[in-house]
């Protein structure tokens, strides 16, 4: 399924190219990272990027990609972590 938002600033086919890159990044995680932890995160964003001024392709990207990066906890790099 593609996360589906009313009046997305994206082109379809970049969307539905970033919604399949941040689903294969979740395949397998638990549901804190999980692929329906962004679609609530990108959902909230955009309600939010409608009630302030911002720039809200970029919302919605950062809130759709933002578990790309994931390290554990423990891990050296975790402060990289989306």
């Amino acid at each position: 399924m593609i996360i589906l938002i009313a009046d997305n600033p994206w082109p379809t086919k970049t969307w539905q190219a970033m919604v399949a890159a941040a689903r294969e990044a979740c395949a397998g995680r638990n549901a804190g990272h999980d692929f329906g932890h962004v679609e609530r995160v990108t959902r909230t964003a955009w309600a939010l990027a409608n009630q302030e001024p911002c720039d809200r392709r970029v919302v919605l990207a950062a809130a759709l990609l933002h578990e790309l990066v994931n390290h554990p906890k423990n891990h050296e790099r975790s402060s990289l972590s989306g």
